[in-house]
């Protein structure tokens, strides 16, 4: 049994009653997807995989790549599109209630989880209602509300580092002082990983994610490193960049307004070019890194080697999609994401289209509605032009009827 499965039977021998949701997200395969094309009536689709609950949009950092708070980022360019939180503690609680008979995987996300104050609150109601719970976090508040998280009962924590300490020089998690924020996300997940360990608990299980941008392709080697030798994490996540460009970005709210009457703007904070990618030395580096004998369990992009996958048309013709393979969009089958202010939609890129408000009908209510039957109607027959850099398309994938 390897350490990262030692930690899965923690988690079950923790809390055996979610184990049906372990296996759910672990096991599943539907069909599901293949209904909904009449328009007939509701479509009866089961429940989704994984619900996301952004707990506000308000973060800390400004990270180079960020869709909403990054260069190029939507509240930055239009801040008068900022969802602000309208859930309260009591409405967020209820809403868990009502998703828990369905077993969901439920990821608490944002902005930064950390600053609502009472993200401990709403973690430990989860976690009594017996529902595998995650958390993704710059880590800047990580190592305050490591106790906090630990006995709440935080079952899988995501943090995101793209350089080791040493190496970090352009700063990528950019603080909103124009600081970088590499050293204290470190320390943080150290802290916690000691703490998990002291306390004789052993969860939350920790995955640190890496995102391959301009700033760190030749570093990737050396955080592979990093994370196994300094931080300890459990896995690694290696994930390629979500981008677009003005011309595919401009494409994809014409489809809005055609398909739907309305604008989007969820895509135009993902803009972004690559000059001076060495694509060479990164084939080489993640050569080295698939093939590597590592403490963690590696979670790489899934594309790398598909079919037709191409490191330098990923990033150089995103108009392509990453791979030959046929792809179809998962999420509107097996992911929900709860926005701050009650209104659901499927996509975390851009959630402009939204299915209903939870403060006004029940969550399945929604998920089987119109709204929600129209944008997967919509998805059978075509993607928007921004999706070809979507990691959604991959990390659902496996749920695709073949």
């Amino acid at each position: 049994m390897s350490a990262y499965e030692a930690r899965l039977a923690r988690l079950a021998l923790r809390d055996p009653r979610k184990i049906p949701s372990m296996l759910r997200l672990k096991l599943g395969r539907r069909d599901e997807w293949r209904r909904d094309l009449s328009g007939e009536g509701a479509a009866a689709v089961a429940p989704p995989f994984v619900v996301a609950i952004r707990m506000s949009y308000a973060c800390n950092l400004r990270c180079v790549m960020c869709n909403q708070w990054g260069e190029e980022g939507v509240f930055v360019k239009t801040p008068d599109r900022l969802v602000r939180r309208e859930m309260t503690t009591d409405e967020l609680k209820r809403f868990i209630d009502d998703i828990a008979g369905f077993k969901p995987f439920v990821y608490f996300t944002g902005g930064e989880p950390l600053m609502s104050p009472d993200i401990l609150e709403i973690v430990r109601h989860a976690s009594s209602r017996h529902l595998v719970t995650s958390m993704s976090t710059n880590g800047t508040f990580l190592k305050e509300k490591t106790d906090g998280l630990i006995e709440a009962g935080l079952d899988y924590l995501y943090t995101s580092l793209d350089a080791p300490v040493a190496l970090a020089k352009d700063a990528i998690r950019v603080t909103a002082k124009g600081g970088d924020s590499t050293q204290e996300a470190a320390e943080a997940i150290k802290h916690l990983i000691r703490r998990r360990d002291e306390l004789g608990v052993g969860l939350p299980i920790v995955q640190t994610q890496t995102i391959v941008v301009r700033e760190n392709q030749h570093l990737l080697l050396d955080m592979a490193r990093f994370v196994q030798d300094e931080l300890g994490s459990d896995l690694w996540g290696l994930q390629l960049c979500v981008f677009t460009t003005p011309e595919l970005n401009a494409a994809t709210t014409r489809s809005y307004q055609a398909s739907f009457g309305q604008d989007q703007v969820g895509w135009a904070g993902f803009i972004r070019d690559f000059p001076g990618m060495d694509f060479e030395r990164l084939e080489e580096q993640l050569r080295a890194i698939l093939n590597g004998r590592w403490r963690f369990k590696l979670r790489a992009y899934k594309p790398l080697g598909m079919k037709g996958f191409s490191l330098r048309d990923y990033y150089t013709r995103p108009e392509r999609f990453a791979t030959d393979e046929p792809l179809t969009c998962m999420n509107p089958y097996v992911f929900a994401q709860l926005q701050p202010n009650g209104d659901v939609a499927f996509c975390g890129s851009q959630p402009d289209y939204t299915i209903g408000n939870v403060k006004d009908a029940r969550f399945m209510d929604l998920w089987r509605g119109e709204r929600a039957a129209r944008w997967r109607r919509f998805l059978q027959k075509q993607l928007f032009a921004s999706c070809a850099r979507c990691f959604s398309l991959h990390e659902f994938d496996h749920f695709r009827a073949r």
